[in-house]
């Protein structure tokens, strides 16, 4: 499914039900989803290109493979990056896929806390040590809202544009 959709959207990968996994099983889950996005040739959204072209869209699936990120067509981006930029940036493609747990309440009235009940406890799921929603959340709602849309009208789009025009 995700080959079939990733050349028409922005593709980020979310493992869900995370509390359904120790810590290992989540890290083998994750070296898992990222090898199949290699070995699939799946583009998935790319945090440190602002360009997200072809050639790089899925260089944020290999998390130990920082090579990927040095294309020559973005030197220039690179450098334009405080340090403290590209290693956020780095954090982030190395965080994909993200996991998350799904919540089912909201608790306490000052602080209104997301989390999951369940029969043994409560999860907070915005504690980034248990989950990475609140990041996902901060991605997605303010930090690459525009990004994401940017990407989606400037490439994504055209390409799927100029394909149905080539093909009429």
């Amino acid at each position: 499914m995700m080959t079939k959709i990733c050349h028409r959207i922005n593709l980020l990968p979310i493992i869900a039900k995370r509390d359904g996994l120790t810590d290992i099983e989540l890290i083998q889950c994750k070296h898992a989803i990222n090898r199949d996005i290699l070995e699939n040739k799946i583009q998935i959204f790319n945090f440190l290109s602002k360009l997200n072209d072809d050639a790089g869209a899925d260089a944020g699936a290999d998390a130990n493979a920082d090579h990927h990120y040095k294309r020559d067509g973005d030197i220039e981006e690179y450098m334009t990056l405080s340090a403290k930029e590209y290693n956020y940036l780095s954090e982030l493609n190395k965080s994909i896929p993200f996991a998350i747990i799904g919540s089912n309440s909201i608790v306490g009235d000052p602080q209104n806390e997301i989390v999951r009940n369940t029969k043994w406890g409560s999860i907070q799921i915005e504690d980034k040590n248990i989950c990475d929603f609140k990041i996902l959340k901060n991605i997605i709602f303010e930090t690459h809202l525009q990004e994401f849309k940017d990407v989606t009208v400037e490439k994504i789009y055209e390409k799927f544009r100029v394909e149905q025009l080539i093909k009429n």
